[in-house]
C-alpha cells in the first residue's frame, strides 16, 4: 500500500505541473504575452495553495478517513479541469459582455485588471 500511495502523490504533483503548463498557454491566449499569463498563473496557484490549507486543513485534521478526503478532492480537481476549456468558453462570454459595457482601451491596466481576475476566478479552485 505505501508505495501505491507514494506513486498517486506522484502522479498528482505530475499532474498538478502538466496542468499549470495547459493553464499558461491558454492564458497566453487570454493576455496575449506569457509574461502575464505566467505571473497569473503562479499567483492563482500560490494563492489556492494558501486558502486551501487554511480551509481544507481544519476538516483534514478531524476526518476519520483523511485518504479518502484528499481522493475525493483529487477527483474534483480532476472533474473541474476536464471542464476547465467550457468554463474558460464561459469566462470569455462573461468578459465580452463586462468589458463592453466599460471603456477600455486594449493596453489598459483596468482591462489587464480584468482579466487577472477573471482569470484568477476560473483557476482557483482547481489550486
Amino acid at each position: 500500500m505505501p508505495i501505491l500511495l507514494l506513486a498517486c502523490f506522484f502522479l498528482s504533483g505530475a499532474s498538478g505541473l502538466v496542468l499549470e503548463v495547459v493553464w499558461v498557454r491558454q492564458l497566453t491566449q487570454v493576455f496575449g504575452g506569457a509574461t502575464l499569463a505566467i505571473s497569473t498563473v503562479l499567483a492563482t496557484f500560490m494563492g489556492g495553495l494558501a486558502l486551501g490549507a487554511w480551509y481544507w486543513g481544519k476538516y483534514a485534521d478531524r476526518a476519520r478517513d483523511p485518504l479518502r478526503l484528499y481522493g475525493g478532492m483529487e477527483l474534483v480537481i480532476g472533474a473541474y479541469c476536464v471542464a476547465y476549456p467550457m468554463i474558460m468558453r464561459a469566462a470569455e462570454g462573461m468578459f465580452t459582455g463586462v468589458s463592453g459595457g466599460l471603456d477600455l482601451s486594449s493596453g489598459s491596466a483596468g482591462l489587464l485588471a480584468m482579466k487577472f481576475v477573471l482569470s484568477f476566478l476560473t483557476l482557483i479552485v482547481p489550486t
